[in-house]
Parts: C-alpha cells; structure tokens; sequence
C-alpha cells in the first residue's frame, strides 16, 4: 500500500465519519479493520522516513506532508470527546532497523529530538489504540 493510498483512504474515513458520527462508536473484532489499531503503523513509518532518514534519502516531503495531514485530520475528527492522550508515550519506532539495512539516516540524536516533539500526537494516538481496546503495534523484527 503506497502513502497516496492510505492518504485517500482515509480521507474518506475522516468524510464519512464527519457525515456520520455513529461511526466512532463502531468496533471490529478483527484487528485489521480496526482504523484505531492500524492508524499507527503508517504514522510510526512516517516518524522514521521524516525524522529518522536522511534527508536526500527521504521521499518526496508532499507526499509525506500530505498523508501525515490525512492521519492529523482523522484524529482531529475524533476530538476530546472521544479520545484523551494516553498518560504515557507510546515506545520508539525501530531507529536501527533503518542502519540495519543500509539506509542512511540522522543522528540518533537528532531522530529523538523530532520524535519527542510529536510527542502529544503519539500520545493522542495510543489513547486512540487504548479506547479501542488494543495494544500498540509491535515493531518486533
């Protein structure tokens, strides 16, 4: 699945559930049609391409902009009303796979700086997982 695709898939989640707000109560037995326990994969991916890879190794920035604005704009749609941060930070997506396979990256140091600064988002996000009854994505190799 590309970044477009999942950029357009859930802009039309965010459009259906601002149409139907009914939708935020839905749940799904099946860990795989549960936007609550997919949501972070594709955002933890993101943290590593734009804040973890070099940048003349990256892909381009809009399209990394734009599926980061699609992953924002479902969140928001779901309000306070609906998810609270959780009270702790989710754990690191795996910074040294990124060396472990040859791909040039930051500083660990920088990586972690940029990663603590979107720490509200991915704290929102795992009260996102948790209110939906689930853990967060495991990064086990």
């Amino acid at each position: 699945m590309t970044f477009d695709t999942i950029s357009t898939e859930l802009n039309t989640l965010t459009s259906n559930h601002k149409s139907y707000p009914v939708l935020h109560y839905f749940y799904s037995s099946s860990r795989a049609q549960a936007p609550a326990a997919q949501l972070p994969v594709p955002d933890e991916a993101l943290v590593l391409l734009r804040f973890g890879v070099a940048k003349r190794s990256r892909p381009p920035e809009l399209i990394l902009q734009a599926t980061s604005a699609s992953i924002e704009n479902y969140v928001e749609t779901l309000d306070s009303s609906f998810i609270t941060p959780a009270a702790r930070t989710p754990p690191l997506p795996d910074f040294d796979r990124l060396a472990d396979a040859d791909i040039p990256t930051v500083s660990a140091e920088e990586f972690h700086e940029s990663v603590a600064a979107r720490e509200t988002h991915r704290r929102t996000l795992l009260g996102l997982v948790e209110s939906d009854v689930r853990e967060w994505p495991s990064s086990e190799r």
